[in-house]
Formats: structure tokens, C-alpha cells, sequence
């Protein structure tokens, strides 16, 4: 009885026509991605390792920032110097020159921008002098409310390079806020206390910036 059974499953020809179910696992091994997809997964992989060097082996060990000090620094900071008529003592406009520190990413986008912060005691004439870009690796806030003038402190540090192992002298201008050129300093050494590496004060000098403004998205 079996045997007939399966005689007649060879003549109709049951099993040629019954097709395997394929396994998931191999039917994807077969068709490898699609070359936009390829590129897609590539260009992710970049990226971690992009990121694991800076924080882990790159950056962090080699400069004085640190990470969250870099991501501050994304933008650029841009020095502006204005003339512009607001109100005096009596209620007469008087004139003054001023200079100012905004964060951003284009000239046009820096005009704007401190336009905008002086449009409310503009009283008169508003002009923008000169804009430029500066150099400063860091910015030093203070709490006091005394504090109201912005010091240039330039240190001077030795790296060792990673590749030549040879040390190399670099050099920081790092902004602070403070009362005068005592408590900046202080302000400074309190700033530099996480540091991984020596440093030796080079220079201090008060500027002219009035005000600073950080970028807003």
C-alpha cells in the first residue's frame, strides 16, 4: 500500500513540482546590499570611528580642551567694533565706540546678530566699524557681578607628539572675565585646574570687548 502510494506520487510528479522554503538567513547571505545602502553603512562605520578617535585617542590626549570645551568652539568668533548714538545723561544722544565678541558662522549672519542685541538703546546713528575674525581657544565666565571687563591671557605649553615623539611648544589665548588682572589670573589658574598638561602664563592684557554674545540656533 505504501509502496503503491508512492508510485504514484513519482508518475504525477508531486515531489518535482514541491520547491524548498528558502532559510531567511541564506536568502539574505545571496543578495548582497545594494550599493547605496553599501554606501550608507560605510559612512556610518567612518563616523564612529571618526568620533572614538577625537574623544579617545586624538584630540583629548593631545590638546589642552576638553571635549566639552571643543564642542563650544565649533563656530567662530568674530570681534565687532560699532559706533552708534544712545541716551545720555539729560536725555541728549551721545556717541560711543564699542567693541563686541558675537559667535556664529558668516559675516552676514554676525551682522544681523549684533544688530539686533544693540537695536534696543540705539537712539541714533548705528554703524558697524569693522568685523573680524579672532582666535580665542577658550572662553572663562565669571559669577561675580563686579566682574565686568574680559582679559586676553596667552599660555604657553609643551605637547609631545604622537608620531615624531619629539616635544613642540604651542600657544593658547584664552578670554576671562574678571575684576582686574589679579583676579583673571586667578579665574584662569581655577579654570586650568583639570588639566592634563603644564602651562606657563605668557601674557595678560585687559581688551576692549564690552559684551559677549554666544550663538543662538
Amino acid at each position: 500500500m505504501i509502496a503503491d502510494f508512492l508510485q504514484r506520487i513519482t508518475k504525477q510528479g508531486w515531489a518535482s513540482e514541491a520547491k524548498p522554503i528558502p532559510h531567511p538567513q541564506t536568502h539574505l547571505k545571496s543578495q548582497p546590499l545594494p550599493k547605496r545602502q553599501r554606501k550608507k553603512w560605510w559612512k556610518k562605520e567612518w563616523i564612529k570611528l571618526l568620533i572614538y578617535y577625537l574623544c579617545g585617542h586624538g584630540i583629548g590626549r593631545s590638546t589642552l580642551l576638553t571635549e566639552k570645551r571643543q564642542i563650544d568652539m565649533v563656530q567662530s568668533w568674530f570681534e565687532c567694533k560699532v559706533t552708534y548714538e544712545r541716551a545720555g545723561e539729560k536725555g541728549l544722544n551721545t556717541k560711543v565706540n564699542e567693541v563686541y565678541l558675537v559667535q556664529g558662522f558668516t559675516f552676514t549672519e554676525i551682522e544681523k546678530r549684533i544688530t539686533k542685541e544693540l537695536q534696543p538703546q540705539v537712539t541714533g546713528e548705528f554703524n558697524i566699524n569693522k568685523m573680524e575674525r579672532t582666535k580665542y581657544n577658550e572662553l572663562v565666565d565669571s559669577q561675580s557681578e563686579t566682574a565686568d571687563k574680559w582679559f586676553k591671557c596667552k599660555i604657553t605649553m609643551v605637547t609631545i607628539d604622537e608620531v615624531s615623539a619629539k616635544e613642540k611648544k604651542s600657544s593658547v589665548v584664552i578670554l576671562v572675565k574678571a575684576e582686574d588682572v589679579t583676579n583673571a589670573v586667578k579665574n584662569l589658574n581655577k579654570h586650568m585646574e583639570d588639566s592634563i598638561m603644564d602651562y606657563n602664563l605668557a601674557s595678560v592684557n585687559e581688551s576692549a570687548i564690552v559684551d559677549i554674545f554666544h550663538y543662538e540656533a
